[in-house]
């Protein structure tokens, strides 16, 4: 009686007199829920499910892969990470032998500073939830068709990660070992698949490395573990030995990144590198993987939905140590209410979300999951002791030296602060200008230490004879590598926009050229039109109609806009793909480049006459079909202004200076016909030609009319043809 009355305020007096205190019931409850809680899974189980939600965000996002040029600037950070990563769950699986909770246990000794702990651990899990749902947006917005409501289905699945966290972890597990099987068998495929036309000419060691590019990979590496914080929250749902799951998760996770590694290290990772979503996008060159879309689709979600219920329900677990008077099933339907609201209201910003420096979710992985797990493991085996007078020297040794050791991978990591990308020149806007003694390229550039800022745009220039020789000169003054992962690309003259194909050719094959691309040519103020197109349209832009309403694009005489560039080569021309359209101020299309248009979401299939209008229309793009007669070559413009149809005629008529025979004349004029139709065709869809000076460039250069026969020089020569164009 006499502690119940030191308590004062804090006790209340009941029906029968007696004086129960609050903070005594709350504590008894908790003390009475942590002794009766029996386990549920096992640790084999909470180790998949760890490693399923883990290795969907790997192969879904690879930034931690981004800047990877050889096999062994990431392989040995790997090598490094091992060791480390077992240093850094040694305090959670040293923990885990007393059944009980990180947040239960610092709010049970430590008080106030464990409750503050529990609610950085339930934002930690909340923030981690809502980038994952961010991703799961972004993914969503690229697979889901026109006129499906990206919002809605994102809705509903959230929902059911709450449903499914309110059944607690069993229900979760289960479905982890199907992700699993799924997941084997897409990695199966993709080995099956894209592994034959591997090519191992990056593979040869380096033997010299820098040390920077090491620890930055480790760091980002260290930075994935950032979901085995919920391993501390969880224990006491777990039952089994833990150290050797952990040990097996280990080996497992670093087995399939090295997977991954060898893989964007030879030919195929011309498809992966600095893709959004690279293993998705790999299914594009392979047209048997595209028949698995179904397969691939349903291992990333579901895939995602384990991580985001995990982190709902470790946000519910830790957050219920505060408020004990909650059941978890209610904190995680507010968590998860929460998190639809943010999703839904957060604006689209591209890859502001992408660009944190690797530092921050590394410290973020230390502190959660070693250093609050080491410090209660160290205090509760500092209580186990029989004999503190002679063990406290021991245990306060163990303490310095354990910190001692995050202090030392802290200062380790602190020159990596400033952001991986700042080794790489991010390329917003690339300028060519051919001129008579080689190549000058303006390029403008982001400078990431600066990003927030309003004007973080640079402008830099390089010259060569080539474009690689001007791009290697540029990176040799700066000491950084080119990332051009979304850029515009602006041909100062016609000489440029001629070379445009092979340029663009090689930025897609060695530079890492995303498949689309904006490309714009201007012949007047082109530096002006470069800066002001790319603050403007900086997240790349497809839309014509926004590009010509750019003030400096509407000051040029000519401009020519990509209409869309697929990575991936045409069997009959084995030449890239690549249509564009050059109009006027008038909006009236000029000249055409390029090939065929090609529907990328079918990779590789022509499109018919009435697809590609039907496309372009949609579009709101301006394009030209090409149609081969007998006695004429019929070409349809399609302007996107009037969005209307302009048909032009080429009627070929020829007539002879020496008289020859009917039967001669009849049989030379349909070859004659054929050659000419021909000649237009080439010169209409692969160089590019202005329609209405075709006549005289065929005058000029009849070299390809000779090929038909061995008599056709002679008999064009005795021939007078022309070209009439009809509107």
């Amino acid at each position: 009686m006499f502690w119940y009355g030191q308590i004062g305020a804090s006790c209340r007096t009941g029906r029968n007199g007696y004086k129960i205190c609050r903070e005594q019931k709350r504590h008894d409850r908790r003390r009475q829920m942590m002794t009766n809680h029996k386990p549920l899974i096992t640790a084999g189980q909470l180790f998949v499910l760890l490693f399923v939600s883990r290795l969907a965000l790997t192969m879904l996002y690879s930034s931690a892969l981004m800047g990877i040029t050889s096999l062994w600037e990431m392989m040995v950070p790997l090598l490094l990470w091992i060791p480390s990563g077992l240093i850094l769950l040694w305090p959670s699986v040293g923990f885990s032998r007393r059944g009980i909770s990180v947040c239960d246990y610092s709010v049970r000794h430590f008080h106030i500073t464990g409750k503050v702990l529990s609610v950085l651990y339930g934002a930690y899990f909340l923030g981690a939830a809502f980038y994952c749902a961010y991703l799961m947006k972004r993914f969503m917005t690229d697979i889901l068709p026109q006129g499906v409501s990206v919002q809605v289905m994102l809705v509903f699945l959230i929902a059911g990660c709450i449903y499914a966290a309110g059944k607690d972890i069993e229900a979760i597990a289960r479905t982890a070992f199907l992700v699993l099987w799924l997941l084997a068998a897409a990695v199966l495929l993709m080995v099956i698949f894209l592994l034959p036309g591997y090519s191992s000419a990056q593979l040869s060691p380096v033997y010299y490395l820098s040390g920077t590019s090491v620890i930055d990979g480790w760091v980002l590496l260290i930075g994935r573990m950032g979901s085995m914080a919920a391993l501390p929250t969880l224990i006491p749902c777990v039952k089994g030995n833990i150290r050797r799951s952990a040990g097996m998760y280990m080996v497992c996770f670093s087995t399939v990144v090295i997977f991954l590694i060898v893989l964007l290290a030879g030919s195929t990772g011309n498809y992966l590198k600095n893709q959004q979503f690279p293993i998705f996008r790999a299914i594009d060159g392979s047209a048997v993987l595209q028949r698995l879309d179904p397969l691939f689709i349903l291992v990333v979600i579901c895939s995602l939905f384990c991580h985001v219920t995990l982190l709902l329900l470790s946000f519910g677990h830790s957050m219920q140590a505060v408020f004990s008077r909650w059941s978890i099933s209610r904190l995680t339907v507010i968590g998860g209410v929460f998190l639809i609201g943010v999703v839904l209201l957060w604006p689209d910003s591209g890859t502001v979300l992408f660009l944190w420096p690797p530092i921050v979710p590394a410290l973020m992985g230390i502190f959660f999951v070693t250093v609050v797990p080491g410090i209660c493991w160290l205090h509760q085996r500092h209580k186990e002791k029989k004999s503190p007078s002679v063990q406290t020297r021991k245990s306060r040794w163990r303490i310095a030296s354990f910190f001692s050791l995050v202090l030392c991978l802290c200062l380790s990591v602190s020159g990596c602060r400033s952001l991986q990308l700042n080794q790489r020149m991010i390329v917003q806007g690339v300028g060519v200008d051919r001129q008579e003694d080689g190549y000058r390229l303006t390029l403008m550039t982001l400078d990431t230490r600066d990003h927030e800022k309003d004007n973080a745009m640079t402008m830099v220039f390089a010259e060569g004879k080539s474009v690689a020789k001007a791009i290697e000169a540029l990176e040799n003054r700066s000491g950084k590598k080119l990332l051009m992962n979304q850029c515009l690309f602006v041909m100062m003259n016609r000489r440029a926009a001629g070379y445009a194909e092979k340029t663009l050719d090689y930025f897609t094959e060695l530079r890492e050229l995303p498949k689309t691309v904006s490309l714009m040519v201007s012949e007047e103020e082109a530096e002006s039109t470069l800066l002001t197109a790319a603050e403007q349209f900086g997240d790349r832009s497809e839309d014509i109609h926004a590009l010509s309403d750019s003030k400096a694009v509407a000051q040029s005489t000519v401009q020519c806009t990509l209409l869309e560039y697929i990575a991936g080569r045409n069997e009959e021309r084995e030449a890239w793909i690549f249509p564009y359209v050059v109009s006027d101020q008038n909006s009236k299309a000029l000249m055409v480049r390029g090939g065929y248009l090609v529907d990328c979401e079918r990779c590789g299939c022509t499109l018919s006459e009435e697809e590609t209008t039907g496309y372009l229309l949609v579009k709101g793009m301006c394009g030209m079909l090409y149609a081969d007669t007998a006695d004429k070559v019929q070409v349809t413009m399609l302007p996107y202004a009037e969005q209307e149809r302009l048909r032009i005629d080429f009627h070929v008529l020829i007539e002879w200076k020496k008289g020859i025979s009917a039967e001669q004349r009849q049989a030379v004029q349909q070859d004659i016909t054929e050659a000419i139709n021909a000649c237009c065709q080439k010169l209409l869809l692969q160089n590019g030609c202005d329609v209405f000076s075709i006549e005289e460039y065929l005058r000029n250069t009849q070299s390809p009319l000779y090929d038909r026969r061995e008599n056709m020089c002679q008999l064009l020569r005795n021939a007078d043809y022309r070209i009439q164009i009809e509107t």
